[in-house]
This record gives C-alpha cells, sequence and structure tokens, in this order.
C-alpha cells in the first residue's frame, strides 16, 4: 500500500455518455492513473464521481480541479488531499458490498 498523499476529487456532474471520458481525459493528459474511480447516477440527471490517486502534486492536482471546473458538464468539484489512506475507496467499496451479502445470507438462513 502506497504511504503517498491521496488526492480525492468529488464530482457531480450531468449524467450524460461524454462526462466521465471528459473527467478521466484530464488525468491522462496529466500522465495520471487513479487507482479508483467510481461513478454513480444520482437521479436521472446527475452523476457523482470520486476518484483517487496518489501520483500527483499538490500543485497538479489542483490545475486538474480548475481544468474540471472548466467542463461545461461538471456542476462542482472539490479536491482534497490526506497524507495517506490505510484503505482506499475501492477497498471500502468491496468491504460493505461484501457485509451486504454476509446480511443478504444471514437474513435467508
Amino acid at each position: 500500500m502506497s504511504k503517498k498523499p491521496v488526492a480525492t476529487y468529488q464530482i457531480l456532474a450531468e449524467s450524460e455518455p461524454g462526462t466521465l471520458p471528459r473527467i478521466l481525459e484530464l488525468f491522462a493528459l496529466n500522465s495520471s492513473v487513479p487507482f479508483s474511480v467510481v461513478a454513480m447516477r444520482a437521479g436521472e440527471e446527475t452523476q457523482r464521481v470520486v476518484i483517487e490517486t496518489d501520483d500527483l502534486t499538490e500543485q497538479r492536482a489542483r490545475i486538474i480541479e480548475a481544468k474540471l471546473k472548466a467542463v461545461f458538464t461538471v456542476y462542482a468539484v472539490s479536491c482534497s488531499f490526506v497524507p495517506h489512506k490505510s484503505q482506499h475507496l475501492v477497498e471500502a467499496f468491496h468491504d460493505s458490498k461484501a457485509a451486504v451479502g454476509q446480511d443478504r445470507m444471514a437474513l435467508t438462513a
């Protein structure tokens, strides 16, 4: 597990097919490969996107944040930095999904 600083982007955007590729392109153009990307529809017209990456300086992360705000299908963006995370978003998602599965099995038993 990495001990590098982790940038977490929380994005609220229009739910349309080109939004996610437009968002991810900004990371690719900055030679960044996020280790987690979670996109969820939040109603018919909105989606929430959470991206975590640990291969950017804080300055580069802030530049991407500003560029994300300029994407016409993006409504809001926030970027936070933490020294490191003991558990990444994707790991937490899988842990919670497993817990839900166990709860379902207990209910049917």
